[in-house]
């Protein structure tokens, strides 16, 4: 029997609920997937394009003089109450395998992790447009993937989901909002100098620290597939890494 691919992409047509006249669709992605420990997951998730639409049209509203914690925190507030098609995923997921919370949160990390990388930019996508090195190094590299015209270099969680197309902060923003919505304890850090964004959790594991008034969140890197506490030693500087985001969780899942 022909193995299922790890990523399938589907367009449903639907009824539109807001004007029955006016046919919509549903996008739905099948995925496959392992964990740090080989564990394997599989699953599918849809989402509505009118959803997608209406995440991109907010993004794209939001005051010109807007700070960009600011920014993230609004994409996050618009997005967080639809996702149901991930998080009803998610949850047969933890039932079914019967996830304790670490595992559970690794399952949805190294589910965002798994996605090919894409450069998200707010111009074209030329190179030669933008003075960043590690975006004209990017574009060196093989199968260079880009999302250009979207603003702030960034595409909300719903507009992740439905075009599979992201890079640090895109992850982050959407890893975040899903650990938030299950109660984790978590950070999204941010940092200028390195042009880089992570994530840290309040986890009982062990690895490298973020601390903040006396809680140690274990950093995790979204971008490559490296379990939590596990970040380059070129980007470990605690002190080049300011806090975007912070639940109000005590992490209790």
């Amino acid at each position: 029997m022909k193995d299922e691919p790890a990523e399938t992409r589907t367009i449903q047509n639907v009824d539109n609920e807001e004007n029955p006249q006016i046919k919509d669709s549903v996008v739905t992605h099948f995925r496959k997937w392992k964990d740090y420990s080989q564990n394997n997951y599989q699953g599918s998730y849809s989402i509505k394009a009118c959803d997608i639409r209406k995440a991109h049209n907010f993004k794209n509203q939001l005051p010109e003089q807007s700070d960009y914690n600011y920014f993230v925190h609004e994409l996050k507030e618009n997005d967080k109450n639809t996702l149901s098609g991930v998080y009803y995923l998610f949850d047969h997921i933890k039932n079914e395998k019967k996830l304790n919370p670490v595992k559970f949160s690794e399952m949805i990390v190294s589910f965002a992790q798994d996605i090919p990388y894409s450069i998200v930019l707010d111009k074209s996508c030329n190179p030669d447009l933008y003075q960043e090195n590690y975006i004209k190094d990017y574009f060196k590299t093989k199968n260079a993937s880009c999302d250009p015209y979207q603003r702030y270099g960034i595409n909300s969680p719903v507009e992740f989901l439905g075009n599979l197309k992201g890079d640090c902060d895109t992850r982050t923003l959407l890893l975040y909002t899903i650990l938030d919505h299950y109660g984790y304890d978590v950070l999204l850090l941010t940092s200028q100098f390195y042009s880089h964004s992570i994530l840290a959790v309040n986890l009982p594991v062990n690895g490298q620290k973020f601390n903040f008034f006396g809680v140690n969140y274990t950093v995790w890197e979204t971008t490559s597939f490296l379990p939590p506490g596990i970040i380059p030693v070129e980007i470990s500087d605690q002190n080049k890494w300011k806090i975007t985001l912070k639940s109000n969780n005590n992490g209790n899942q």
